[in-house]
């Protein structure tokens, strides 16, 4: 009952005091009159006082009883809102006794006179859940609202409530205490599990389904209703035969991989995790997760191929690729580094990459690898030499990169230039070749022309001396 509530029953009998302190006060005036009063005019000053005294006692009797009924009607109308309400409360006064019960609380605890709290202590299941319900009553005795979820005894079997003691603002020492049995399954907070993303179930020893959030309902592909009360082995395609009937995966707590049926026969595969708890009323449930594996499993099939194409594009690549870490030792590499280092695999791995290519380049290149490590500038690629049969020639080009845990690294891409070289050298040789059959060509051509005029002169020569001539022999 509010304070403003109880201020307005209080009213009239307020009025009642204060006119009760008026004619006390106008009591001791007429007193005070009289001595000085003629005897003629005394009978009329009495008659007067005790007139208004008479009145005034007559409404001040009038007004308590106004109080009186409209304190009752307010008292018979708190009386029925609480016979209305449908849970159990009860108003208990500063002994600890009951003001007012309704109904339902009086059905729920029947209780036989006494404190409430006692007459709650006699009804829980538990013995613990005793010191609970004295913690409330102090808690709210000392104006802190206070609440429990605790088991009570129905018709011979523990049934949860939630038991809630609100200190009566104004009043101290009253208290307002409401018992709400919660319905099975109800001793989990399920306007949360209701919203959440997972799959969630509650079950009780044999394997009932007590509660089925939505997402649970989605996954099986049917509703809520169906779901609760049938059994948790009813959700799989293929029960295990080892598991008891309140666990989907005999005793593990979580990690197993189950399949669920859809109702239209549809399987989904998914990972399951389980708890049993004990509720407030002291018995066991089994708390189910179940998360759907289809994305996931989805994703990781295209992670998968994913993989498979970088390693295809890696390993394929037309070109030599390294990756060196920190210390400048090969981490991983291609087919194409390989062949053209002319190595294997285990022969390279984990070595410092100096090490691959010639003594007398190692130097500079290492100095412009660690440049690039430390953030420099490379300078573009280097030309060098490879070690091994082939001594192929490539040019280095390098990258820095961040790897796990903030490690730096390096990837080398390494350009087959041995045909080139080839090439070049081919150019270069067909080069000298051609400048030699030019300058021989100038040679011979040049003696070409003394011959010609020598031959020329020859032929003037015989045809001024015949055969027999003197000059001819």
């Amino acid at each position: 009952m509010s304070r403003p509530v109880l201020s307005s029953l209080l009213t009239p009998v307020r009025a009642a005091a204060l006119g009760a302190g008026a004619l006390s006060v106008f009591a001791v005036a007429g007193m005070l009159l009289v001595p000085r009063t003629d005897a003629a005019a005394l009978p009329a000053l009495l008659w007067l006082v005790a007139s208004v005294l008479a009145f005034g006692a007559l409404a001040m009797v009038l007004l308590v009883q106004s109080a009186a009924s409209a304190t009752e009607r307010q008292r018979a109308l708190l009386a029925r809102v609480l016979e209305g309400a449908p849970d159990a409360q009860a108003l208990a006064g500063p002994d600890g006794g009951a003001v007012l019960a309704n109904g339902a609380f009086r059905e729920l605890v029947r209780p036989q006179g006494g404190p409430v709290v006692e007459a709650l202590v006699r009804a829980v299941a538990r013995g613990s859940a005793a010191a609970e319900l004295r913690r409330l009553d102090q808690a709210a005795r000392g104006g802190r609202a206070a609440e429990a979820e605790l088991p009570l005894s129905l018709g011979g079997r523990p049934v949860a409530c939630r038991v809630e003691a609100r200190p009566l603002a104004g009043f101290a020492g009253h208290v307002h205490w409401r018992v709400l049995p919660q319905a099975e399954g109800q001793g989990v907070p399920t306007d949360i599990l209701a919203r959440a993303p997972a799959a969630v179930a509650l079950a009780d020893e044999e394997g009932r389904i007590l509660y089925a959030n939505p997402a649970l309902a989605s996954l099986t592909g049917r509703q809520p209703a169906e779901v609760e009360g049938a059994r948790l082995h009813d959700l799989l395609a293929d029960p295990p035969a080892d598991a008891p009937p309140h666990m989907l995966a005999g005793e593990s707590a979580g990690g197993e991989t189950v399949v669920v049926l859809e109702a239209g026969g549809r399987t989904v595969r998914a990972s399951a995790r389980q708890a049993v708890v004990q509720d407030p009323a002291g018995q066991r449930r089994t708390v189910v997760w179940l998360r759907d594996l289809t994305r996931e499993a989805a994703a990781a099939d295209e992670l998968k191929r994913s993989e498979q194409r970088f390693q295809r594009f890696f390993q394929f690549a037309p070109i030599g690729l390294a990756l060196v870490d920190a210390e400048l030792k090969l981490v991983e590499c291609n087919a194409t580094f390989l062949a053209l280092a002319g190595s294997t695999q285990e022969e390279v791995q984990g070595r410092p990459i100096g090490l691959m290519f010639q003594k007398d380049q190692r130097p500079e290149l290492l100095s412009r690898l660690s440049r690039v490590l430390e953030g420099g500038d490379g300078g573009g690629p280097m030309e060098v030499r490879l070690r091994g049969q082939g001594s192929a020639v490539v040019h280095v080009y390098s990258r820095r990169f961040d790897g796990e845990g903030g490690a730096a690294g390096l990837i080398l891409h390494l350009v087959d230039l041995t045909a080139q070289k080839n090439l070049e050298a081919q150019f270069v040789q067909s080069q000298k070749m051609q400048a030699i059959g030019q300058l021989a060509g100038g040679v011979a051509h040049d003696f070409n022309n003394l011959l010609t005029a020598m031959i020329g002169f020859c032929d003037l020569l015989l045809l001024r001396h015949k055969p027999g001539d003197q000059s001819f022999s």
